[in-house]
């Protein structure tokens, strides 16, 4: 029971992909609770406290003034000035911190079914299936400034794939800007338009080097000498944070990007242009992810690019081995759903809490209580 809206969130939206695209009703079963139960969760997921309080900061400072200290604010809390500002925006329109989660959720929705009508896919709302699958308690519930970042980033590459660059160059400088792991990305796509005719090549080649950085590791990185908010971001990832390895989950993402690469690889020359270029880039972000395996967090931002991107692809125009790719992403996004809701640390969002429930009945959250478990959970 504590599970349900999880639950009935996955099986509403595979419900709805069922559906003839002429049907309103199609629509009406994916929006309304997708939007009701990720738009409008209540302190549940991983970084909301971070985002709240720096929300109801932002509601008592004038606009001048936020302005005049924004670098401040920006090495105060680690975030980008373009999701400062944005933050600043949503905080002095909007009472709730609610509603800025609202917005951002609609903003990431509308960027992947753009992306999905540009790639031509048949079903976008069956993509949204392992997309929620896999990116529910990551991207969806927690991870909101990356959350607007992808958004940017998704619909850079789809005005990208339309041949309307300058407007993606500003869009991808505007992921950046919000969330700069997203310079990976970028940095991936510009790798992939330049190797075209090397594609086999630069695999090998990145393959090689992936067994190199796992054999020799990170020491020789001289990330101290980078400029500074850079410097400082890879410092963090690579030295300071500590990170608690599971080898069955190390295992089951090297053979998830691995099977992910393969399945595309194998059904290029099928595929036509727009696609290709997709999977292309899927292939190489795969390879970048094992690069840099055991830098957990590094790995889990790839992952939720190549999640959304093959989801599109598989359901997108037809090739040979599309079924396949369902198929994996659909097998592999259940085991990893039902692990999610299960392990250890699923009390932040398990059970559920709806923004809308709670203040109509004048509830209570345990937002903090959970978190201070958390907090508590990682110090033992």
């Amino acid at each position: 029971m504590l599970m349900f809206p999880y639950i009935a969130l996955i099986f509403v939206t595979w419900a709805s992909s069922l559906l003839s695209r002429k049907n309103i009703f199609r629509y009406l079963l994916f929006f309304v609770p997708t939007l009701l139960i990720v738009g409008f969760r209540y302190e549940v997921g991983f970084d909301w406290p971070v985002y709240s309080s720096q929300f109801y900061q932002f509601q008592n400072i004038p606009f001048l003034d936020f302005l005049s200290q924004i670098f401040i604010f920006s090495a105060l809390y680690s975030h980008e000035p373009l999701f400062l500002l944005t933050s600043y925006s949503m905080a002095r329109v909007f009472p709730d911190f609610e509603y800025f989660q609202f917005i951002a959720y609609l903003f990431f929705l509308f960027s992947v079914f753009r992306l999905g009508k540009v790639l031509g896919s048949r079903n976008i709302i069956a993509a949204m299936v392992p997309i929620h699958l896999f990116l529910l308690f990551t991207l969806e519930f927690s991870t909101l400034r990356q959350s607007i970042a992808i958004s940017f980033y998704n619909l850079g590459l789809a005005f990208f794939l339309a041949n309307k660059n300058a407007k993606g160059v500003w869009l991808f400088v505007a992921a950046v800007a919000s969330q700069s792991s997203t310079a990976i990305y970028v940095l991936v796509q510009l790798w992939t338009t330049s190797t075209k005719r090397w594609s086999k090549l630069a695999i090998v080649a990145c393959l090689i080097l992936a067994v190199f950085l796992s054999a020799g590791g990170l020491e020789w990185i001289p990330v101290n000498m980078l400029p500074g908010f850079l410097g400082q971001k890879l410092n963090y990832y690579f030295y300071e944070r500590g990170y608690n390895y599971s080898l069955t989950e190390q295992a089951f993402f090297l053979a998830l990007f691995l099977a992910i690469s393969y399945v595309l690889y194998r059904s290029r020359p099928a595929l036509d242009r727009r696609v290709r270029f997709l999977a292309n880039l899927v292939i190489f972000l795969c390879l970048f992810a094992i690069m840099a395996f055991w830098v957990n967090t590094i790995r889990n931002r790839i992952m939720y690019e190549v999640i959304i991107v093959s989801s599109l692809i598989a359901y997108g125009p037809h090739f040979r081995l599309q079924k396949l790719l369902r198929l994996l992403l659909l097998g592999a996004g259940l085991l990893f759903f039902s692990v999610s809701l299960t392990k250890q640390s699923s009390f932040v969002y398990v059970p559920y809490q709806n923004f809308i429930w709670y203040k109509l009945n004048g509830l209570q959250s345990n937002g903090l209580d959970r978190q201070d478990r958390l907090r508590q959970r990682l110090i033992n």
